[in-house]
């Protein structure tokens, strides 16, 4: 991990809300892209990537690097598009 990277994370873990939009701008797109690999409705899964960084926000301090924090939101994207066609 680069220090670009590692400055983010910490200031992702402190709770920067400038931290926050870059990871937000960086990774919304790509993150939106993965859940209409499982979704057919692109409001659906803005919808579903927008819960996930509520819920990540709530445990931000969890996560010490931004491997951890992206293979939570993938994690968590999937398992929430997953529930989602479940109960279709």
């Amino acid at each position: 991990m680069d220090e670009r990277e590692q400055i983010l994370a910490e200031g992702l873990k402190a709770g920067k809300e400038k931290s926050l939009k870059e990871f937000y701008k960086e990774y919304f797109p790509l993150f939106v892209s993965f859940a209409g690999s499982l979704l057919e409705s692109e409001e659906e899964c803005k919808d579903v990537v927008h819960d996930v960084f509520l819920k990540y926000w709530d445990c931000k301090e969890d996560f010490n690097n931004l491997i951890a924090i992206r293979a939570f939101f993938y994690k968590s994207i999937r398992n929430t598009c997953l529930n989602l066609i479940r109960h279709q």
